[in-house]
């Protein structure tokens, strides 16, 4: 059973940990340094695990964690060596240390956003509680695989056509990187997604269902999801305006980019956060139940 001291020290840690991560959003905007973007990223990973240890307990969360890491190096190997699923592309050495071709922080940034996306996906479908069943085994993934992808809308442009983080071989139409990568992310993230399902769905039988209602609990990692888009306006208010060729010729406009990627994340991300913060405040009353 969780008490009312939990549901208040959840709510003000996870409040001071919402705020820092947005003032690190703001000034990844307006700075380069690395050491920002490792500060970011470890926060937003603490922040997920401890969220999810409070609704799985923590087995499941650190199986989670390891069906994630697993999975999401996995396809970026095989993608790198073969070009199946995302296309052909490589990691530079502005991400810091690899584990074969891919970079650490990368790894972390798949577990912490990809937690986030599966809440608020939660949210849409009205789950409260820990368990899946029924028509959620598909459900549940590919709704959070849908919200996931929506945050690389955004992101590789900036990371990897404007940053350089890593390189698209062949270019691609969509400011330069090809539309297999979000058929591919999509394919990744729906099988560790899909993994994690099951895993919840088979320890169905042997586990106590909790199920939270308190809405901070669902509010905090939707704001955490939408002040990722923080760093997307920063960059357009801020950003140097330049042209980037990509590797099959093309030119493009850095202030297209920064332009693009606000406009795509506010009627993508910013949309799927509007609505989970609608649904959480029409339902339920303010309190927990485990």
């Amino acid at each position: 059973m969780q008490t009312k001291a939990v549901s208040r020290l959840l709510v003000t840690l996870g409040s001071i940990m919402l705020v820092a991560m947005a003032i690190l959003a703001v000034a990844l905007a307006f700075s380069e340094d690395k050491l920002l973007v490792f500060a970011a990223t470890v926060l937003v990973t603490v922040f997920a695990f401890s969220h999810g240890v409070l609704r799985y307990g923590p087995g499941a969360m650190a199986f989670f964690v390891v069906i994630v890491l697993v999975i999401g190096w996995g396809y970026e190997t095989v993608s790198i060596l073969t070009g199946f699923p995302f296309g052909h592309y490589h990691y530079t050495d502005l991400l810091g240390p690899k584990v074969g071709l891919v970079p650490v922080i990368i790894m972390p940034s798949y577990f912490s956003v990809g937690y986030l996306a599966w809440t608020i996906a939660s949210v849409l479908l009205g789950k409260r509680d820990d368990g899946v069943s029924g028509a959620e085994l598909w459900l549940l993934p590919i709704l959070s695989a849908f919200v996931m992808v929506m945050w690389d809308l955004g992101m590789d442009p900036l990371s990897a056509t404007i940053a350089g983080e890593w390189i698209w071989e062949q270019g691609g139409p969509y400011f330069g990187i090809p539309l297999t990568n979000y058929a591919g992310w999509f394919l990744c993230v729906f099988t560790f997604y899909f993994a994690f399902a099951l895993y919840l769905r088979a320890r169905r039988g042997s586990a106590a269902v909790t199920v939270i209602t308190t809405r901070a609990y669902w509010v905090l990692p939707i704001l955490a999801y939408a002040s990722i888009t923080i760093e997307y306006w920063g960059n357009l208010l801020s950003g140097q305006r330049t042209v980037i060729t990509d590797k099959a010729g093309h030119v493009w406009h850095t202030g297209d980019i920064y332009s693009s990627v606000v406009l795509i994340s506010t009627f993508t991300m910013l949309f799927v956060a509007l609505l989970g913060l609608m649904l959480v405040a029409r339902t339920g009353p303010s309190e927990t139940a485990g």
